[in-house]
């Protein structure tokens, strides 16, 4: 059910001419647990992954590059509670263990 939300998604953004690649939109979320991915609908997984490639697409190297913030407004009714965390940097083992460690340590929920 998720594989087939996130193919929808990157369809809907193809047929939109986003300019987002469709191997993207696959790798942003074939990690999330499915559970997770199928509390959206193809549109808002389309607007998460559109705004995604829109910051993180460059970047200079040797710089990090860092957002925390909500989706834009209108990106869909089940976005309007959600917070965002994207992080892209050259090869750091365990950043993300340690982000999301540090994140649950003060309680924040991570879906």
């Amino acid at each position: 059910m998720a594989a087939l939300l996130v193919a929808t998604a990157a369809a809907l953004l193809d047929s939109q001419k986003s300019g987002v690649p469709k191997d993207f939109v696959e790798a942003l979320f074939s990690r999330a647990v499915p559970e997770d991915v199928v509390r959206y609908d193809a549109r808002e997984v389309a607007a998460l992954a559109q705004a995604s490639w829109s910051f993180l697409s460059e970047r200079k190297r040797g710089a990090p590059k860092i957002r925390f913030e909500p989706p834009a407004a209108g990106a869909g009714d089940h976005l309007e509670h959600v917070t965002v965390l994207e992080i892209v940097n050259d090869d750091m083992p365990f950043l993300v263990d340690s982000v999301l460690g540090e994140l649950a340590e003060r309680g924040v929920e991570i879906l």
